[in-house]
């Protein structure tokens, strides 16, 4: 009989050793506070992805095994992993498509755009995000300044707190914008003097009227980038999160995510419903391996 079998609970793969370890757990009583202290925990004992037990070096040895390894980390603290209380993970992906131009000034961001449009099929669109709306100090907030840029290559470009976006001319000609459409809220079609479009679009129903005329990035590719949006939160040290929608797409790229492997991170799902009934809000009642377990509805 092996000694793991004698010992019956399974040996640490490794004992990470700290000079701390937060666990949040209750506080001791003042009693008993001044013993406490002799032995607050430094050490963490791990098999696979389990915590086996938390104590000093001292206390873990009856979970340490001939081929139990050692790490030691001084200055280290050791904390439970986190949660990120508010995320959009795949509306973020939608936000985020094209090129990243945050921070860029005009005539970079028109170079950045140029080079995308140049690397597009006929016909193509092309995406960017994280516009710095100062860019448009000089012109007031229009997508045609970046036609020479992009040529006949549709462009749609979000600014940078995601609640504006601009379309350049071959867009505007596409989609049929005339600068005089309405919408039941503050959402608006910006116009120049003579009433024709700038390609400026406020608020979510104005994009929307545009983004349901793009063609949607395909599956595989945003599970791929979804994956690495994953695999970064893990790696920053986050094991949760609570997606504040569920956002149209949500359920079949985490399916496909599923159908991989388990997720980096657990995550919670509120979806979000404007004044509709919470049926017709939510996508369909076939059974979903994804946690949704929370509902929130708006009603702006």
């Amino acid at each position: 009989m092996s000694q793991q079998q004698q010992h019956q609970q399974p040996f640490a793969e490794r004992i990470v050793v700290a000079d701390r370890v937060h666990t949040f757990a209750q506080a001791s009583p003042p009693a008993a506070q001044s013993t406490a202290l002799s032995a607050l925990p430094t050490a963490v004992a791990l098999a696979g992805d389990r915590v086996l037990a938390v104590g000093t070096v001292e206390s873990l040895g009856e979970v340490a095994g001939p081929d139990t390894q050692i790490e030691t980390h001084p200055g280290a603290t050791i904390v439970p992993g986190l949660v990120d209380g508010h995320t959009h993970i795949v509306f973020g992906l939608e936000l985020t498509r094209g090129e990243q131009l945050t921070d860029l000034s005009l005539a970079a961001a028109q170079d950045r755009m140029a080079r995308a449009a140049a690397a597009a099929a006929p016909g193509e669109w092309v995406f960017g995000w994280g516009v710095d709306p100062n860019i448009f100090t000089d012109t007031g907030f229009t997508g045609r300044i970046f036609d020479e840029a992009t040529g006949d290559r549709p462009m749609f470009l979000r600014m940078r707190d995601a609640h504006s976006a601009v379309i350049n001319s071959a867009a505007i000609s596409l989609v049929g914008l005339t600068g005089a459409e309405t919408f039941p809220d503050e959402s608006a079609v910006g116009v120049a003097a003579d009433g024709t479009p700038t390609g400026y679009l406020l608020e979510l129903a104005a994009m929307d009227l545009v983004l349901a005329q793009v063609p949607a990035e395909p599956i595989e590719v945003r599970a791929e980038r979804l994956t690495a949006v994953l695999t970064g939160m893990a790696a920053s040290g986050l094991t949760g999160t609570h997606v504040m929608d569920f956002h149209p797409g949500s359920r079949e790229v985490l399916e496909l995510l599923e159908e991989r492997g388990e997720l980096p991170v657990r995550l919670r799902f509120s979806p979000w419903c404007r004044q509709a009934p919470m049926r017709r809000c939510w996508p369909s009642s076939r059974p979903c391996r994804v946690s949704t377990v929370a509902a929130g509805v708006s009603r702006a």
